[in-house]
This record gives structure tokens, C-alpha cells and sequence, in this order.
């Protein structure tokens, strides 16, 4: 499930976001405060790539404890799971397109009721 963040000042809503097959403009309207949200197919587009690589991590998700990624600290390397960096999702998009800064939550459906404004849990 993708949300979009309202940018109107003082509203809560978070509306959610439905990527067309063809990736073209969408309008959004929150069902808080009834405003309308246009999203760029570019923005549109950056999405549904955003909802692939949350697919594939899903799909990898049997394997994310064996593969690490290596961070080096001085002369040291430290090794960590993916299933650490990429499993805890939802994840976050912010864009700052034409002026206004537009934030999107990605959630699993079953999290979704579980998140309050911004993503954190709750």
C-alpha cells in the first residue's frame, strides 16, 4: 500500500495512492481535508520502481539472513544482514518536485493500520 503524506497544513490524511499499469498522472484526493494531489507520471513512475523493489526484497526474504553488507570503520569491516537493513519495512519516499515536498509511505497491507502519521509504528 502506498500513502500519501497531506502537504495541507494542519491535515492528518494520508490517502492512499493506486500506480495506473501505464505509470501516467494520477489526482489523489485526501479524505481529510478534500484536496486534490497531482503526481507527475515521472513521480507516478518513481513509485511503481519503488513497489518492484519492495516485491523483490519480499520475494528474497528466505535468503536475507545469509547475505551481509560489509561497512567499513576504520580497518575494520562490519558485516550486516540484510534482513536487518531492508526487513523492517515500511520504507519512505520524499519528493520535492514543483515546490511542494510530497512524502509517500510503502506498507504491507496487513501494516498499514498500524501506522500513524509519518510512518512510525504505532
Amino acid at each position: 500500500m502506498i500513502q500519501l503524506v497531506c502537504s495541507s497544513p494542519g491535515c492528518a490524511g494520508m490517502p492512499a495512492v493506486t500506480v495506473p499499469a501505464d505509470r501516467s498522472e494520477v489526482s489523489v484526493k485526501c479524505p481529510s481535508c478534500a484536496v486534490v494531489h497531482r503526481l507527475s507520471a515521472d513521480v507516478v513512475g518513481k513509485l511503481a520502481l519503488m513497489e518492484e523493489l519492495r516485491s523483490a526484497i519480499c520475494k528474497a526474504r528466505p535468503i536475507l539472513s545469509d547475505v551481509c553488507v560489509g561497512v567499513s570503520a576504520g580497518d575494520r569491516v562490519i558485516k550486516i544482514p540484510y534482513n536487518l537493513l531492508v526487513g523492517r519495512l515500511p520504507a519512505e519516499m520524499a519528493f520535492a518536485g514543483s515546490g511542494l515536498g510530497r512524502r509517500f509511505i510503502f506498507s504491507d497491507e496487513d501494516e498499514s493500520p498500524n501506522l500513524k502519521r509519518g510512518g512510525e509504528k504505532r
